[in-house]
């Protein structure tokens, strides 16, 4: 059943429109999420820029995902995320998705694939 699912999803990166310029890429993403200052750096405005860049982040992947505990939808994949799923799980999964090296293509496409197919396959809808 997950193989069928990863297929699928799979086909449906094919049909993807060119990401606009706009739009928020998966590699900006997770360098939003990523940023952290290097332990040895005191340096007041670099720990200030880390942290807003880690709440862009998780404002991004749990505006997402809270969209989808209303319509059980995102970008037409059923993603069904129950409601005690905590903010941090839900950002986990988006980030383990990125980070694992089998999903590095979905990095150079709009963020929301990436957080939409992460969240369809953490917390599919049972049928």
């Amino acid at each position: 059943m997950r193989l069928l699912r990863s297929a699928a999803l799979a086909a449906f990166v094919a049909t993807l429109p060119v990401q606009a310029a706009a739009q928020t890429t998966g590699n900006e993403l997770m360098s939003w999420c990523n940023s952290s200052s290097d332990p040895g750096v005191s340096s007041v405005p670099e720990i200030a820029r880390s942290a807003v860049l880690n709440s862009r982040c998780s404002g991004y992947i749990l505006g997402l995902s809270e969209i989808t505990l209303q319509d059980k939808n995102l970008i037409g994949l059923p993603v069904c995320i129950p409601y005690q799923a905590s903010k941090d799980q839900r950002e986990k999964v988006v980030r383990d998705y990125f980070a694992n090296g089998r999903n590095q293509a979905y990095l150079s496409l709009s963020a929301i694939y990436g957080t939409a197919f992460a969240l369809s396959l953490a917390y599919p809808c049972q049928t």
